[in-house]
């Protein structure tokens, strides 16, 4: 009966929990409108001008589940750059957004597990915050609303097409497992800091770096009164090896590949990409209640505001949380925490005193010379913000309660109600109230409806994939031409949607689109542009490997190709797709007489 007992009351207990997901899923909905109507045919561009960058994470994401089939052999030797070894070193690995959208790869269409993944991180990004303000004995109103916001922040919706940066959850859920070790440390939850870490940095590597800067510079502010507690130091011992043990095996491959390559942001391009104060005063999309904007100049800015109602209930929540001892300590981390964030998203543009941050950051922080854009560091601040705001409503939703009272419990008749901005604080008007203001904080900021990228049709190119899949051996490389023209994201659409195809034919390609590319790709791009003219690019090919290469008809028909004199007895016609507007080629294997003069 007992056990019986304790399982009906944790079914009692689970409930709650999964409605408030469910609300938060709904919400993820609504924002991305109309995606959940083509789930599984269409790819959210969110403010991003072109497909090149969720195309690339819908490979990324693939080449994952493509490697889980295959328990992970040849995880770092991704089939592009070919023959560059440990090409999925160049940018982030999304190993755990691959895991979560395995089971929907297998089931249904790539597009439907991207957007899984999509849509599982906004959920999780205001469950968590919900949890998390609960845990911190807020009201259910005030945690709800404040996970709404963390869901709805602009940050994130403006950057929806970088799937890496929408889940805030691994943030939230260290903070979360930092604040439980302060009250109370033990090896147990040492342990859970360091998982949490580690998971934030495996699902986006500058918010897993940018955090692990601002706990070391801030997490002192709530253990120093453990100092002596030799359980903490234990604690956090144990979490750091975890976590090391976590995310080497990812870290190891990046610093070995940038040593060899000699991968480096410049101060320059750093600089370009950081923020500057007057950011923090425009929003991407207008503002219910708009704030004056600050920035000046025609340049190009990014708009880093959490919006105008969040940030004056996140001023309420600073006043009331240090004004109360029990949120103190949450408080002022929250509030140190606010003020690094916006001083390190400037980047070298920060100077105290002569004395530039980010130079010593630079130079004493692993992996900080390989982060470019210092900016994101507002994410964080803007999650922080949506904590406060919420610490806030809590603070409006209890003002002059006593300190046992009941939510129900109604202020005695005789006395008068208290005040709140001229509204009278009964019960159910201060709950409106809160919820009103609430609401707006969560809207105030509102995503415009959707952009959607139509994936290419599989059905479409099917002859030309299915001839390459099943006519050609395993180790048989291919070349997309034309290589993109120019070094913008839109000139290298048409490459990531050869990365696509390869998900299908899985045959390596010369062909890639990374965060960092090897000069050898620089080199062959340099040469294969300068087609047909200079034909040292079809010899660099021969040198790649490269057997086929499959040429867009827009760039180069076959009757071009037969009036092209240079190309014969370089390049031998084999497969012409009219559905997909290709064909395919043979390039021949020896280099013919007289080459030498052209090159």
């Amino acid at each position: 009966m007992i056990t019986v007992g304790k399982y009906v009351v944790a079914q009692l207990r689970l409930w709650p929990k999964l409605a408030e997901a469910a609300l938060f899923l709904m919400l993820g909905m609504a924002a991305t409108w109309p995606l959940i109507g083509h789930f599984h045919t269409s790819l959210p561009l969110g403010t991003e001008s072109c497909a090149t960058v969720p195309l690339f994470n819908l490979w990324t994401i693939g080449w994952n589940v493509d490697r889980l089939g295959h328990s992970g052999f040849g995880y770092w030797d991704a089939p592009i750059f070919h023959p560059t070894p440990d090409a999925f070193a160049f940018s982030e690995p999304l190993a755990i957004s691959g895991m979560v959208a395995a089971p929907v790869w297998w089931m249904t269409t790539p597009a439907s597990a991207y957007n899984a993944v999509l849509l599982i991180s906004l959920t999780l990004n205001g469950w968590t915050t919900c949890r998390l303000l609960r845990w911190l004995r807020l009201r259910w109103l005030p945690s709800l609303l404040g996970g709404a916001m963390v869901e709805m922040l602009p940050f994130v919706h403006w950057q929806l097409g970088v799937i890496q940066l929408v889940p805030l959850c691994g943030i939230v859920w260290t903070l979360h497992a930092l604040l439980a070790f302060s009250q109370r440390p033990s090896i147990r939850r040492g342990l859970l800091i360091g998982l949490a870490s580690a998971v934030t940095y495996l699902l986006c590597t500058h918010y897993g770096l940018f955090l692990g800067v601002l706990l070391i510079l801030c997490g002192w502010l709530i253990l120093l009164h453990k100092a002596f507690c030799w359980r903490m130091w234990v604690g956090l011992l144990s979490g750091a090896a975890v976590a090391l043990v976590l995310v080497w095996p990812e870290v190891s491959v990046q610093r070995r590949m940038a040593r060899e390559h000699d991968f480096m942001r410049g101060r320059q391009q750093v600089d370009n990409l950081s923020a500057e104060l007057s950011y923090y005063t425009a929003t991407p999309w207008p503002e219910l209640f708009p704030s004056h904007d600050l920035r000046e100049g025609n340049g190009k800015f990014w708009m880093l505001s959490p919006g105008t109602v969040k940030v004056c209930l996140a001023l309420i929540g600073l006043a009331t949380g240090l004004w109360h001892r029990r949120r103190r300590g949450i408080t002022v981390l929250c509030a140190v925490m606010l003020l690094l964030s916006v001083d390190l998203s400037m980047g070298p543009k920060l100077e105290i005193s002569g004395w530039v941050p980010y130079d010593w950051l630079r130079e004493y922080v692993p992996g900080y010379a390989h982060v470019r854009n210092v900016f994101r560091y507002a994410v964080i601040a803007q999650l922080l913000v949506a904590f406060l705001a919420a610490i806030g409503l809590h603070s409006l939703l209890t003002f002059g309660r006593r300190r046992n009272a009941m939510p129900h419990e109604e202020p005695p008749a005789k006395r008068n109600p208290r005040l709140i901005f001229g509204v009278a604080c009964r019960p159910a008007l201060r709950v409106l109230f809160v919820a009103v203001c609430g609401t707006i904080a969560v809207a105030e900021v509102r995503p415009p409806t959707q952009k959607l990228f139509e994936m290419p049709s599989l059905e479409r190119n099917f002859a030309w994939i299915n001839w390459v899949k099943n006519g050609t051996p395993p180790d048989t490389v291919l070349a997309h031409l034309p290589f993109p023209q120019g070094t913008m994201a839109d000139h290298y659409q048409p490459t990531t949607v050869a990365m696509y195809w390869q998900l299908w034919h899985h045959r390596p390609i010369v062909n890639g689109y990374s965060g960092y590319f090897p000069e050898s790709f620089l080199e062959l791009k340099r040469e294969l542009n300068q087609l047909p003219g200079h034909l040292h690019g079809l010899e660099l090919l021969r040198q790649h490997g490269v057997r086929y290469c499959v040429v867009d008809r827009t760039w180069m028909t076959r009757e071009m190709f037969k009036n092209t004199p240079a190309y014969l007895g370089q390049l031998e016609w084999l497969l012409g797709d009219d559905q997909a507007g290709l064909d395919v080629y043979e390039l021949v294997s020896q280099t013919p007489r007289g080459l030498d003069g052209q090159r």
